[in-house]
């Protein structure tokens, strides 16, 4: 699920709706109602590309199809072609938590989009990590306008939305990877 501020909705002017995309297994859908999703006739196979598409507003997008949500097949919001860039060591009580030393910069991390799975499917986990599986709820950041030296104040212009995000971690593999409270291999 990805919410989204409106098209055309300038950065920090006046109240932000929010509007629901799923992306199914009938195409990009949209929440109408609690208990229904209405399949858009948009020419994206993936909500990262509808997201990307400045010249569209899903909010207004014709429908082709109407969905009961227990009935939709729910996949992952992601398209094959995109990155998945996890950021740690960005909570100080995870940090404590973790014995970590507090981090002079950001650390980024590059996961295969291949690790992101959809809603209420099972979590498989790899037999090297057996013992120390920890899970936490996250916020998923998808970036529609890529940027580089972003000033302070102007990251949420290039935003195109925000997904719910389980992320299920091996500890054991994860702990095993750093060296006097750093992350030296993951």
């Amino acid at each position: 699920m990805a919410v989204l501020p409106p098209h055309g909705d300038p950065v920090g002017r006046g109240p932000v709706r929010t509007m629901r995309l799923y992306q199914t297994s009938k195409g990009i859908a949209r929440a109408d109602g609690d208990d229904e999703l209405a399949v858009l006739d948009v020419p994206h196979p993936h909500i990262s590309a509808l997201l990307s598409d400045t010249d569209l507003d899903a909010a207004h997008a014709p429908i082709r199809a109407r969905l009961s949500v227990t009935d939709a097949v729910l996949l992952a919001p992601n398209s094959p072609a995109g990155q998945l860039i996890l950021v740690g060591a960005n909570y100080r009580s995870h940090i404590e938590e973790a014995g970590l030393q507090t981090p002079t910069r950001a650390m980024g991390l590059a996961v295969p989009t291949t690790a992101i799975s959809a809603p209420f499917a099972p979590i498989i986990l790899p037999a090297e990590a057996p013992t120390m599986v920890d899970y936490e709820g996250e916020i998923a950041v998808l970036i529609g306008d890529p940027g580089r030296d972003i000033p302070a104040g102007s990251g949420w212009g290039h935003i195109a939305g925000l997904c719910v995000a389980n992320d299920i971690s091996a500890r054991d593999v994860q702990l095993a990877g750093m060296q006097d409270g750093r992350v030296t291999d993951i």
